[in-house]
C-alpha cells in the first residue's frame, strides 16, 4: 500500500490488479490446453503424430521441468544495441504480431499442426514464436 501511487492506492485498485495478475497465472495453463483439445477434436487426423510427440516428451520429461525450474534470466542481458534487461525481469510481448505474420508463415488464419515439422518450416517460424497469454 505505501508504494502504490495516487489512483492505485485504494483497496478496489490494489485488489484488480492482484486478480488480474492472478487470471493471468492460472488461465495461461488452462487456455491453452483448451484451444489445443479443440483444435485436436476438430482435426483429428494429428491424432497420431501428437500421441508420439507426446510420447517423447514424456521420455524427456527430467530436462522441461529443470528448465522451468530456473525459469527467468540468471544474469543482466544487454542487446546489441545497448538496452539491457536486468536479472530477474519478466518481459510482456505483443505475440499476435509475430503468430498472424504472413511473411513467416504461408498462411498465417489457417490452422496446419504440423507447420514446424520440416526444417525450412522450423528455421523461419521458430523466430517468430511466442507462448501467448489470453486475457478476457
Amino acid at each position: 500500500m505505501d508504494l502504490a501511487k495516487d489512483k492505485e492506492e485504494s483497496d478496489w485498485d490494489l485488489t484488480l490488479h492482484v486478480l488480474t495478475i492472478n487470471y493471468a497465472a492460472i488461465h495461461t495453463s488452462s487456455i491453452t490446453l483448451t484451444h489445443t483439445f479443440f483444435y485436436l477434436a476438430a482435426y483429428p487426423e494429428h491424432l497420431k503424430a501428437l500421441r508420439e510427440e507426446v510420447e517423447d516428451v514424456v521420455r524427456k520429461y527430467d530436462f522441461i521441468k529443470e528448465s522451468q525450474r530456473l525459469d527467468s534470466l540468471p544474469i543482466d542481458h544487454v542487446f546489441s544495441d545497448g538496452t539491457m534487461v536486468p536479472k530477474d525481469t519478466t518481459i510482456g510481448v505483443a505475440t499476435p504480431r509475430a503468430h498472424l505474420n504472413g511473411d513467416r508463415y504461408e498462411d498465417p488464419l489457417q490452422f496446419d499442426g504440423f507447420c514446424y515439422v520440416t526444417l525450412k518450416e522450423y528455421v523461419r517460424a521458430r523466430k517468430a514464436h511466442l507462448p501467448r497469454t489470453v486475457l478476457l
